[in-house]
């Protein structure tokens, strides 16, 4: 819906090693965005001063769960959203996720995400999601 339209992902890295930690398999990944600043979203959020909306960065992050591990998610709940810096995509091209994914079912997960670009923090996510085992 977004990817490649208004954001397009730069890199992926696989951080650590995947590990069982009890029954949970955990996974962390750092991924590298840039985001399409001439988007006409921008024109309405905001003109003059656009702005990331919270709920266009939300998106991003279950579309590139989508891409990483090849299935299609859905947002089953946020325990915790906390938005701590606005992105301006003219000051801010490009900047990265940290994503820890912990699956507690085969088709369920934890995602505690951070947005981020150097020593700046944009979001702090933590989100459980469900795969649609049947649209894969």
């Amino acid at each position: 819906m977004l990817l490649n339209k208004f954001f397009s992902i730069i890199s992926v890295n696989v951080v650590g090693e995947e590990n069982q930690l009890s029954a949970d398999l955990v996974s962390k990944f750092l991924v590298h965005v840039e985001i399409h600043r001439d988007h006409p979203i921008f024109k309405g959020h905001f003109p003059g001063n656009p702005v990331i909306p919270g709920v266009c960065q939300i998106q991003m992050i279950t579309e590139i769960l989508e891409k990483v591990f090849d299935k299609n998610f859905r947002l089953l709940n946020a325990d915790n959203i906390k938005f701590l810096s606005m992105i301006n995509p003219v000051a801010t091209e490009s900047f990265s996720f940290e994503l820890t994914c912990r699956f507690s079912f085969v088709d369920e997960m934890t995602v505690n995400a951070v947005a981020f670009k150097d020593q700046t923090t944009f979001l702090k996510l933590k989100a459980g999601y469900k795969s649609n085992i049947l649209n894969n």
